[in-house]
């Protein structure tokens, strides 16, 4: 559940920033980079955990699961602190011009 909720409070606001990044006859390549770069990071994220796990830890008794879990979930949860201040970098988009003043000053 926790993971669901992770998951749609990230990615909406992902695209949105990609989105707003790119020109609109661009929208189609940043959309295909962005889910393709998702994709990857998804297998590469459980692909270096299983390893974690199965390089310290098994199946067999549950103080050998959590011999590997517990690095494993270690390093899944310092890449997303790394990930998280790493988003916190993301410079905000800028309007392109300045807000228009009043023609007409109220008195």
């Amino acid at each position: 559940m926790l993971a669901g909720i992770g998951t749609a409070a990230f990615f909406a606001p992902v695209a949105n920033v990609v989105m707003g990044s790119v020109r609109p006859e661009e929208s189609g390549q940043a959309s295909g980079a962005t889910n393709a770069i998702r994709e990857i990071g998804g297998v590469l994220g459980v692909a270096v955990l299983a390893a974690v796990f199965a390089n310290q830890g098994d199946y067999e008794t549950p103080t050998a699961f959590v011999a590997g879990f517990t690095p494993a979930l270690t390093i899944g949860a310092i890449t997303v602190a790394l990930g998280a201040a790493a988003a916190l970098l993301i410079p905000r988009k800028r309007s392109a011009t300045a807000p228009l003043k009043p023609a007409i000053q109220p008195a």
